[in-house]
């Protein structure tokens, strides 16, 4: 598994604006491809649109927890594109991304060879 790293800008300080010099933090990621990264960045977005609508009182970790329960067609710990199909038309996102977009993603992401995700990597996707 490869590392990136990511940029974060430093806190205020009292009084004034911090200046913005990055601060390195290493994170666990996959490389993705520009199209897999257009496909993820759009589920993210219907994903987050559904939980700003219908989740606002809950904590994020709580909306991710129970997409990815609902997305688990046969309570294995794996998250086949038809799970995620099922969610999507679930909470009447239907059409707002491919089936082709969804491979994409897990192809990348996940077991190309059964086109599945695990639930734990799913989580740190969306």
């Amino acid at each position: 598994m490869a590392l990136s790293l990511a940029l974060t800008r430093t806190p205020l300080v009292v009084g004034k604006l911090a200046p913005a010099v990055p601060a390195v933090r290493a994170v666990s990621a996959r490389f993705f491809s520009s199209q897999g990264l257009v496909a993820l960045e759009k589920l993210k977005g219907v994903f987050e649109e559904y939980r700003v609508q219908n989740y606002s009182n809950c904590l994020p970790s709580r909306f991710k927890k129970d997409l990815v329960k609902a997305a688990d067609k046969n309570n294995d710990g794996n998250i086949p594109v038809d799970g995620i199909e099922r969610l999507l038309h679930n909470i009447g996102a239907d059409g707002r991304i491919s089936r082709t977009e969804l491979e994409m993603i897990l192809s990348e992401a996940g077991e190309p060879s059964n086109m599945t995700i695990p639930a734990a990597n799913m989580i740190k996707l969306i």
